[in-house]
């Protein structure tokens, strides 16, 4: 999924922050709001509790923003190494084509 860093023959910081920074970076505030319950005083809450709805969807809405960030690179991916040629569904929903531009 990381095709731009390969083809695009990006640098060494694009690599270690693809591979390095960025699968532990983006955890930081869910793992804050999840060990609420042990460590009270880290958001200033007096009861010491979280909904666990809250949670969940912090939870959700991460996993949801890396799908489409990820969902994006792998359709770059898909484009560069297939061009035309390629007949993909998006996940069975949308028909993947490319507009091209009039100049």
């Amino acid at each position: 999924y990381s095709f731009t860093v390969v083809a695009e023959r990006m640098g060494l910081k694009l690599i270690a922050n693809t591979m390095v920074v960025e699968p532990f970076l983006y955890p930081i505030a869910q793992w804050v709001l999840v060990w609420q319950d042990r460590h009270p005083t880290l958001l200033a809450n007096p009861t010491g509790s979280l909904p666990l709805g809250m949670i969940v969807s912090t939870l959700l809405l991460f996993a949801v923003g890396w799908v489409i960030a990820r969902g994006a690179a792998y359709q770059k991916f898909l484009f560069k190494t297939q061009g035309h040629q390629q007949k993909r569904i998006l996940f069975g929903l949308v028909k993947q084509e490319s507009i091209l531009s009039k100049k």
